[in-house]
């Protein structure tokens, strides 16, 4: 499996400043909102004004419930 961890450095927002991956170990609040159903549309729809893409033409809806589940299984308690 390749890592394309190098592209992490190179994201913008649709203002071209440079932004950061968020951190799902660090427990601080999402800007798409902190709902399951929240990360849900965002793997589905994108996020305006950021460089995360829709993903609905390649997760079916339940490989989209099983990244949130995951995602927020990363979260400190």
């Amino acid at each position: 499996m390749a890592c394309y961890c190098w592209l992490a450095g190179k994201l913008k927002d649709d203002w071209g400043n440079k932004t950061v991956p968020y951190d799902f170990t660090s427990g601080a609040n999402l800007k798409c909102g902190d709902r399951p159903e929240d990360l849900y549309r965002v793997f589905m729809t994108g996020l305006s004004g950021s460089p995360m893409p829709s993903f609905a033409d390649s997760l079916t809806p339940a490989d989209a419930w099983n990244l949130v589940h995951f995602l927020r299984s990363l979260a400190a308690p």
